[in-house]
């Protein structure tokens, strides 16, 4: 580093133990960054004479001198120099050039009062990259302030000493002051950050934005950003736009990694600072000087052009619900998981990315298939080796998802190139479930000159191209078509009589109802969790309830099973491992005895179970009812009056006003179904004996 002649102020001298310790004073000019003092360690004690005879000769400077308190007391009297905080050993009165600690305030990143204690100042410094493992580098020092005797503990609204030096602190460590202009700024207002927990107004600038708070500031460049997301919570009004960064920000110990903001989908317009000119410029037609949408795509879009990163979005997975995620537990805390199309996200407590390509395997647990005795099951996800030395955490155990959502999770994952490792237990008909949630109500319809966000995928220049700016609306009308369900309407609507059983006309082929017998001799099956808990845990039940009947003591038992965590919960996984493996061996050296299959089913028997039976695509179309003919006339009625509807909301409103109308007017309908049943009957007829003539 070349320092100008011109720009040396002073120079001192220290001596550490058998080291001496030069500092040069360094004149900054009025807004230019940099040290206001330079040192230097590990001069020979002896240097001293020669440094100050060369300070002395080419800078005309005098190398002084001065002392660093060694009493290794903690209390002392705290002052700021041009831009140091110095802290002097005090006993009585301050003692001049008794230094304990000198602090650049050029390098202080957060000052703080933490928590809610007012006579306590914190400093922060940022994390350097450079510090190998093991090493330690300062990261933050706290002073204790005393109160001043003259002033009432009691009135809130005099500043403590505490609360006047970290005002000085802020002021000369240039924390809240920023050069170049906010482009985009968000106030308190607008959202609130689940993760760091509080409210912090947003400012966009051309390389960096700040969080501001009203303890923490934080300036985080766009270099700093890995990803971002925006993704659709299930109460329908908020979003959540997730910030992942390289370099966390910190609160005093906890470090934050991704940033969460919960936003919502009203309509709102943010302000471009910049003229049209320097807009079409530096941004093309990406942003305008007055923007209007849903205020989560504006958030979305002010950060994917200005900080040029993409912005990912849930792609083919839906729930049973046809919402983007599931609803689960990290550990004890509860929150999202959201399977995107190239990794897992999980918000909020804690944030967690895990991308697929670092995925060993997935595992389902808990899950029974057929009748499982649980309402719930878990998704184990493993890490290769290497993603887990990085994060220290080998697995990811999702727990408590709903039994419902296993479908669409299981096919989800079955497309990706992900290791099922239990996927012959769990396999089975599953039925292949697309989603229908629409993109355009989810994020809140397209605004002005605004574009669908970037897709979890990573695609091709020529597809971002052709692709970035619509928003997605295959699914807008999908559902228009479909008949709208009245099995919940119980109320005013016809009752159904129970038909009897006819034979069938078509003849099926015959079942052998032959019992299947077992082989007494294979091996048992193993043992779900409930079952190894309620083996472990009936008789305790048992004897606290003992005038329970069986019925009562499976619920008992259920509802002490749900509620397992922690020790017990692992102690029953472990029993069902040792399960498994018993099992698996027994199977092993099992022999079938005779007249038995390898399953260990008797020969030339069936299990019982009903085939479903194939549906003929030329039979005739059942006869609609009145209320489906109701539905109908409605649905382009209530669409045009609510375009934002949503299929399952609409299906409520038609069940609604149906049981509202008249008698009288029901009778239009009552007409059409019976004109429809006579149409289904007749062609019923005509497909019966026409089907009769040709087996003949």
């Amino acid at each position: 580093k070349n320092i100008p002649k011109g720009n040396i102020e002073k120079a001192g001298w220290t001596v550490f133990g058998k080291s001496g310790h030069l500092r040069i004073g360094v004149i900054v000019k009025e807004g230019k960054n940099g040290p206001s003092e330079l040192r230097f360690d590990g001069f020979p004690v002896a240097s001293f004479d020669d440094l100050k005879d060369f300070f002395q000769e080419n800078y005309d400077i005098e190398v002084s001198k001065h002392n660093i308190s060694s009493a290794g007391t903690q209390y002392g009297q705290s002052k700021i120099s041009g831009k140091k905080l110095l802290f002097q050993h005090c006993e009585f009165e301050v003692r001049t050039g008794d230094e304990m600690m000198s602090l650049d305030l050029g390098e202080v990143s957060q000052c703080v009062l933490p928590g809610n204690n007012r006579n306590e100042v914190e400093l922060q410094f940022p994390e350097s990259d450079a510090i190998e493992a093991n090493n330690d580098q300062l990261v933050s020092v706290r002073l204790y302030i005393p109160p001043d005797p003259e002033v009432d503990p009691s009135d809130k609204t005099a500043k403590t000493s505490a609360e006047l030096l970290q005002h000085r602190i802020m002021q000369m460590a240039n924390i809240r002051k920023t050069t170049g202009d906010v482009i985009v700024e968000f106030d308190l207002e607008k959202g609130s950050f689940l993760t760091p927990r509080g409210r912090y107004s947003i400012e966009l600038y051309e390389r960096f934005f700040r969080m501001r708070g009203q303890k923490y500031d934080y300036k985080i460049k766009y270099d700093d950003i890995s990803r971002l997301f925006l993704l659709p919570k299930p109460d329908d009004v908020h979003m959540a736009f997730v910030i992942a960064l390289d370099k966390p920000i910190r609160q005093g110990q906890q470090r934050y990694q991704y940033l969460v903001l919960q936003t919502n989908k009203d309509p709102d317009e943010v302000r471009v600072n910049l003229d049209e000119d320097t807009l079409k410029k530096e941004y093309g037609d990406d942003l305008q000087p007055i923007m209007r949408g849903s205020l989560s795509n504006l958030v979305a879009k002010t950060f994917k052009v200005i900080a040029k990163k993409k912005v990912f979005i849930p792609g083919k997975f839906s729930n049973a619900n046809q919402q983007p995620c599931v609803k689960c537990a990290l550990r004890a805390n509860e929150g999202l998981l959201y399977p995107l199309e190239k990794q897992f996200i999980f918000i909020h407590k804690p944030p967690v990315l895990i991308r697929f390509n670092e995925v060993e395997s997935v595992e389902f647990q808990r899950y029974a298939g057929g009748q499982g005795s649980t309402r719930n099951f878990d998704l184990c996800v493993t890490l290769k080796a290497s993603a887990a030395s990085i994060s220290n955490q080998q697995e990811y155990v999702f727990s408590g998802i709903d039994r419902s959502d296993y479908t669409g999770l299981y096919n989800f994952l079955s497309t990706k190139s992900i290791r099922i490792k239990n996927l012959q237990e769990i396999s089975g008909a599953v039925e292949q479930v697309a989603p229908v949630y629409n993109e355009d109500e989810i994020y809140g319809g397209p605004a002005d000159d605004m574009e669908e966000e970037s897709e979890d995928e990573d695609y091709d220049e020529k597809a971002a191209a052709d692709d970035a700016d619509q928003i997605s609306d295959d699914n807008d009308d999908d559902d228009d078509d479909d008949i709208i369900d009245d099995s919940d309407l119980v109320d005013d609507s016809p009752k159904k009589k129970k038909r009897k059983k006819k034979v069938a006309d078509i003849p099926s082929p015959t079942i052998s109802k032959k019992k299947a017998k077992k082989d007494p001799n294979k091996p048992k099956q193993a043992l779900s969790a409930y079952m190894v808990y309620s083996n472990l845990n009936r008789e305790r039940v048992k004897k606290e309830n003992p005038s329970a009947k069986f019925g009562d003591m499976a619920k008992l038992i259920a509802a002490d099973y749900k509620k397992l965590s922690g020790d017990e919960l692992a102690d029953v996984e472990k029993r069902v491992i040792k399960e498994k493996e018993r099992y698996a061996r027994e199977m092993k050296d099992y022999i079938p005895s005779a007249g038995f299959g390898e399953d260990g089913v008797e020969k030339g028997a069936t299990s019982g179970k009903k085939t479903k039976k194939k549906k003929d695509p030329n039979a005739p179309k059942r006869a609609m009812t009145a209320f489906m003919f109701y539905g109908m006339a409605m649905r382009p009625i209530i669409k045009k009056d609510q375009p934002e509807i949503k299929f399952s909301e609409m299906g409520k409103l038609i069940g609604e006003k149906w049981r509202a109308i008249t008698p009288e007017e029901k009778e239009k309908y009552d007409a059409q179904a019976g004109k429809d049943k006579e149409r289904a009957t007749r062609e019923m007829t005509a497909y019966k004996s026409k089907t009769k003539s040709e087996e003949d």
